[in-house]
């Protein structure tokens, strides 16, 4: 009856040691993700580091003077042993455009970029393309309800090729905003170094 009680208490504390030792794999997996990919490039794209409450934040503020707008970067840490969050780019006009006495968004489309690192492998593009044409135009007709613009997201590979539409309508918007939407991918993989 002894043996079986050693036997049982063996694989019971070897079945807890693989357990640790996989949970501290885990951590040191998470840890070099979050130094890597998070940490390292806000610090080689010299981010200022914010925390309010959440995860850890960078933030990046650029002017774009010929475009009248400011690049706007960002990249949040992932949380305790989470692999999500990821990189962010946008640019906001400095000032919106006073028309016929009302203030208009200053361009037709407001981009945003969201980049996703992989553990194994490449990141992941995904495009939000909000388009203010109606927006604008009814505003100027004197309409004042439902003014929001319409949000078409998109998936899209290192070249900013489409792999996949996930709203009506995204490749009409792509193709109108396309000049716009480069720009602002091209200095986004720069900043973060992609």
């Amino acid at each position: 009856m002894k043996e079986k009680t050693v036997n049982a208490k063996n694989i019971i504390i070897r079945f807890l040691l693989v357990i640790a030792a996989l949970f501290l794999l885990l951590n040191g997996v998470w840890l070099y993700f979050g130094q890597h990919y998070y940490v390292t490039v806000a610090n080689n794209a010299e981010m200022t580091k914010s925390r309010t409450g959440g995860p850890t934040h960078y933030e990046l503020s650029i002017p774009i003077p010929e475009e009248n707008s400011t690049a706007r970067y960002s990249i949040t840490c992932p949380q305790y042993l989470r692999f999500g969050f990821g990189y962010f780019a946008s640019e906001e006009p400095d000032s919106y455009v006073e028309q016929d006495g009302k203030w208009l968004y200053p361009s037709d489309f407001h981009i945003f970029l969201t980049i996703h690192p992989e553990l194994f492998g490449k990141p992941r593009y995904q495009l939000s393309i909000y388009d203010y044409r109606n927006t604008n135009a009814d505003l100027l007709a004197g309409r004042t309800e439902n003014l929001e613009p319409e949000i078409y997201m998109l998936n899209v590979d290192e070249n900013m090729e489409i792999l996949q539409e996930l709203t009506y309508g995204s490749r009409a918007a792509y193709d109108a905003a396309y000049e716009d939407a480069y720009a602002l991918f091209c200095r986004a993989k720069a900043v973060f170094g992609l």
